[in-house]
């Protein structure tokens, strides 16, 4: 059986709703999403980042609080099994891009970087850079306030490194 899982602050975010005609006959689950707000100047990317889950809605923000203008945010929906064909069709308007960029929430040791890291090497034959937590043996903070910045610190850092 397929479980899915929903974080409780995505349940209120508008921005994460999907409306009838998006689920309704003739569609389909999109296992990576491209980047939509970059489709009117895909020449102006010069980094893309890559993404899974939540951070997404942060990486979004952050990018448009900030006026940047040469990043495009691509969502794998579906880690594994990683499909090569889409990630490229997702990208492959980006004739400018130089960096690459995997950004998750979890830790290093944890997450989806391990399997997505070396995947996207492969498929671009370049080297990837991570922007996210360091290796840690819980994969929560403990503190709010300690979480909070460690999320805008990986956020920025998606748009750095």
């Amino acid at each position: 059986p397929l479980i899915l899982m929903t974080p409780k602050s995505l349940l209120t975010k508008p921005e994460a709703v999907s409306s009838f005609a998006e689920m309704g006959e003739g569609t389909s689950f999109q296992e990576v999403i491209g980047d939509a707000e970059m489709e009117a100047d895909p020449k102006a990317v010069e980094r893309v980042i890559f993404c899974s889950g939540k951070v997404y809605y942060d990486l979004v923000e952050y990018r448009n609080k900030n006026e940047i203008k040469n990043a495009a945010i691509v969502r794998l929906e579906q880690v594994y099994p990683y499909d090569e064909e889409s990630v490229v069709a997702a990208t492959s308007s980006y004739v400018n891009n130089t960096k690459y960029v995997w950004c998750q929430e979890e830790p290093l040791n944890m997450g989806s970087w391990t399997f997505a890291g070396p995947r996207l090497e492969e498929t671009f034959d370049t080297r990837v850079r991570y922007a996210g937590r360091d290796r840690a043996s819980s994969p929560a903070a403990g503190s709010k306030a300690m979480h909070k910045r460690e999320q805008a610190m990986l956020v920025e850092e998606a748009f750095e490194v």
